[in-house]
């Protein structure tokens, strides 16, 4: 078990070098950190192998963020880590410390939609249905927003205002260091290019709304989310209207992919929900 979740590690670092779609990159991403192959005899064991593939897997890792192959006490210090990190895992799921866990619980009922929803419904897409929607496009093509931004997630707002006063005020704050509050959000906490409507997709109504699209390169918030309370520096903002046909014709594609998907995953859900007695 032990040896195919290392395995991942090494799949994923070969996934990076190759020109994959954003679709496909979010997908194996999602998959990774929400999709262990770990059972609970597992997790009970106190035996923890590292295949030969998951020390490739580091070494790889290493090399290609630093142009160069780790020292031999280097990839032991990476071991090292991923071993401690391993430790950690199994004494907190023998401690029972995810019950309870807010956050935690986010991330399971993520994993467990990204398990149950309909990842085929792209290749049942007809192209009338696409050329319908493109239709539309090119009749009321209206600007969009598309730009960059930096986000950090805090669980308590007051620690949010907190942080975002530091950096207001041109404190000396590393930026890189972890900050008192602050949870991992499961999709990153940059984006270098992408729209309103696929932040919106991603993180939730009303985010886009929160912000002051006409300030670059300072930070706001902190902005609400379902995911706690995000402070967010945006850069490389700029209003544009695509009269490309063949973006224009991808992004028809991909919006009627999402409804489908939408209402795909509400019959799943429904019928999932037939196994419950719900009492109002």
């Amino acid at each position: 078990m032990v040896q195919r979740k290392m395995k991942l590690i090494l799949t994923l670092a070969k996934v990076f070098k190759e020109p994959l779609t954003y679709f496909v990159l979010l997908g194996s991403l999602i998959y990774y950190f929400y999709v262990p192959s770990i059972s609970e005899k597992d997790l009970a064991a106190t035996r923890i192998e590292l295949p030969k593939e998951f020390i490739e897997g580091q070494r790889a890792s290493f090399e290609e963020r630093h142009n160069r192959p780790p020292t031999t006490k280097e990839l032991d210090q990476l071991i090292e880590e991923a071993v401690n990190e391993e430790v950690l895992f199994r004494e907190a799921w023998r401690l029972n410390l995810y019950v309870g866990d807010e956050v935690v619980r986010k991330r399971m009922i993520q994993k467990a939609r990204f398990i149950l929803e309909d990842t085929k419904v792209k290749n049942a897409i007809e192209e009338p249905e696409i050329n319908q929607r493109l239709a539309e496009f090119n009749s009321d093509a209206k600007p969009m927003y598309v730009f960059g931004f930096h986000h950090l997630v805090f669980t308590d707002v007051n620690k949010a205002k907190a942080y975002l006063d530091e950096m207001t005020r041109g404190k000396n704050v590393n930026e890189a260091k972890v900050p008192d509050g602050i949870v991992p959000f499961p999709l990153g906490n940059k984006f270098d290019y992408i729209s309103t409507e696929k932040i919106e997709e991603k993180i939730g109504a009303g985010f886009v709304e929160q912000l002051d699209l006409k300030v670059a390169d300072q930070w706001q918030g902190p902005v609400k989310s379902i995911y706690g309370y995000h402070i967010v520096k945006l850069t490389n903002i700029a209003q544009q209207k695509i009269e490309d046909q063949t973006q224009n014709k991808e992004l028809a594609r991909q919006q009627v992919i999402g409804e489908q998907s939408n209402k795909n995953w509400q019959k799943t859900l429904d019928k999932i929900k037939q196994r419950y007695v719900i009492v109002r």
